[in-house]
């Protein structure tokens, strides 16, 4: 069955709602993504006091999920509906990095790197 071809609108793609979803909850994610990239090694380093080999461990730590679970995800999720996954994915992630980062936020804490 042969879909009609798409009318061009003259608003562009900022009238469709759908899209807007999808840019704005991409653009929330790739923020959050952009600031837990800087701002974990600079929490471990100013407010802990890690050492270079902890930051050497952070940072395989951060790198390890892509590795070991990342290609194999990939193939698996093709087959799968791509909406669903980027909401679950997304709410995952901030499950996971929201309590660790908000904990750290209270300059009162004398917390350490072992902590």
């Amino acid at each position: 069955m042969l879909h009609p071809p798409l009318q061009w609108r003259p608003g562009g793609l900022r009238h469709h709602a759908d899209f807007l979803k999808l840019w704005t909850g991409a653009t929330v994610s790739a923020l959050g993504s952009q600031i837990t990239f800087l701002a974990l090694p600079l929490t471990a380093v100013l407010v802990l006091g890690a050492e270079p080999a902890e930051m050497g461990l952070l940072e395989a730590a951060q790198a390890a999920p892509f590795l070991l679970i990342g290609l194999f995800a990939g193939v698996w999720v093709d087959r799968l509906h791509r909406r669903p996954i980027l909401m679950y994915a997304d709410l995952g992630r901030a499950a996971l990095v929201g309590p660790r980062t908000g904990g750290l936020a209270h300059p009162d804490d004398h917390r350490t790197a072992g902590h």
